[in-house]
């Protein structure tokens, strides 16, 4: 008896062996690259990109840099811009380009960065953390000690505009190292040791919503807010009236940099790298492969989804493919809906999925545990007919079965995928 089950456990563990064996190995590939070429100083604190595409990059120690081809080569430009810390960028909708400097004040150009001039009127704290402009052009700049100053004349003139905006119980004006601005004009403000306040009247008064050291906001198209600071990340969905911290998984003490893409997923960058959320911030996963220095303080996005990272000590890097929107790979109408099965599969930790619209949808596409929860929005905006695709990226969710689920109007389908780390 005791024979028979050694050699049926025998049997069983060489039938594993050889199942694993058959499995093929799935390299990784990276997320990150990095784009330095002519970017000689690689302490990046401060990411801008225009509607022509070319990105700007503030630099701790070397003012700035430009780059006409997606990064690939950088140039430095800063005739007129004295002062060589760069820790805030913002671009109008006429183009001008507001730099704000550690010590030297906002400077502006309006030749796309070839020359640059200083415009500090009424400017008293010349320490400029953090640039925000609103829909009708006002500019406001966040200090380092005295609160914020607002232009409504292009940089030419600035104001203080604090009443409120004080430690509580104080007159102490805090600095301000984050701004936003939501699509109902309201303005916030994130500030060290006196957390998040909000104006909505264009910065004439202030009032204190919550937390405590406030470094960057997002916000995303429902109107959510997120705030990234001491203790992570936090999100408020009425108009940061409360605020709940969300870090399940999240391993960032410090977070410096959020953005948003256009798909709704979230990147957190501090000292510690990048992470993602795919799930409006309930959980997060680390995205780093590739990333070489993992201490993030800017992001930008191009308006292909590609990510940039700003890091103090290893320059740009650049997401090796773009982070959201579906690639149209054929404009040749199908004659029917589809869902292909994903390729390569099982995959580690990238695949393609593939489907096709014979008209014209708002498309959802999701990805699902075997368990049924979602842990993973791909796709949820307006697709035209055709042929299209969406590269899936799987970092930071363990090897299992999954399954992917695409919704076009009234039309659903879904597959199941492997992922094997």
């Amino acid at each position: 008896m005791r024979k028979s089950i050694i050699l049926m456990l025998t049997y069983i563990n060489l039938t594993l062996l050889l199942s694993f064996s058959a499995t093929p190995l799935i390299a990784q590939t990276d997320f990150w690259e990095p784009i330095n070429t002519g970017l000689t100083d690689t302490g990046v604190f401060a990411l801008a990109i225009n509607s022509s595409g070319e990105i700007f990059a503030g630099t701790v120690g070397s003012s700035v840099f430009r780059s006409s081809d997606n990064g690939d080569n950088w140039s430095a430009i800063n005739t007129g811009l004295t002062n060589t810390s760069v820790l805030a960028l913002a671009i109008n909708s006429s183009g001008d380009i507001f730099a704000g400097t550690d010590g030297g004040g906002v400077f502006r150009s309006s030749d796309n960065g070839d020359n640059w001039s200083a415009i500090n009127t009424g400017l008293t704290d010349t320490g400029v953390f953090a640039l925000a402009i609103n829909s009708g052009g006002d500019i406001f700049a966040g200090t380092v000690g005295s609160g914020v100053f607002r232009s409504s004349d292009n940089g030419d003139n600035w104001n203080a505009i604090n009443t409120g905006l004080t430690f509580p119980g104080t007159i102490v004006t805090p600095g301000v190292f984050a701004l936003t601005i939501n699509s109902s004009g309201d303005i916030f403000a994130g500030s060290s040791g006196a957390g998040v306040f909000r104006s909505s009247d264009n910065g004439d008064t202030w009032s204190q919503t919550g937390l405590s050291s406030v470094e960057s906001f997002a916000i995303n198209s429902s109107g959510e807010i997120f705030a990234g600071g001491l203790g992570g990340v936090f999100r408020s969905s009425d108009n940061g009236d409360n605020w709940n911290e969300i870090n399940t998984g999240l391993t960032l003490t410090f977070v410096f940099a959020l953005a948003i893409n256009s798909g709704g997923e979230i990147f957190a960058g501090g000292l510690g790298g990048v992470f993602r959320s795919s799930d409006n911030g309930d959980n997060w996963s680390p995205i780093n492969t590739g990333l070489m220095n993992t201490d993030v303080f800017a992001f930008a996005f191009n308006s292909s989804g590609e990510i940039f990272a700003g890091t103090s000590g290893g320059g740009v890097f650049r997401s090796v493919e773009p982070t959201t929107s579906v690639e149209q790979i054929s404009t040749t109408i199908p004659s029917s809906f589809a869902l292909e099965q994903n390729y390569p599969n099982p995959f580690n930790p990238t695949t393609t999925i593939q489907f096709t619209l014979a008209k014209g949808a708002n498309v959802k596409l999701k990805v699902f545990s075997i368990e049924g929860k979602e842990v993973a929005t791909l796709v949820d905006e307006a697709v035209t007919p055709g042929v299209h695709t969406f590269r899936f990226e799987a970092n930071g969710l363990p090897s299992g079965v999954y399954f992917y689920r695409i919704e076009a109007g009234e039309l659903f389908q879904t597959k199941r995928l492997m992922l094997l780390k």
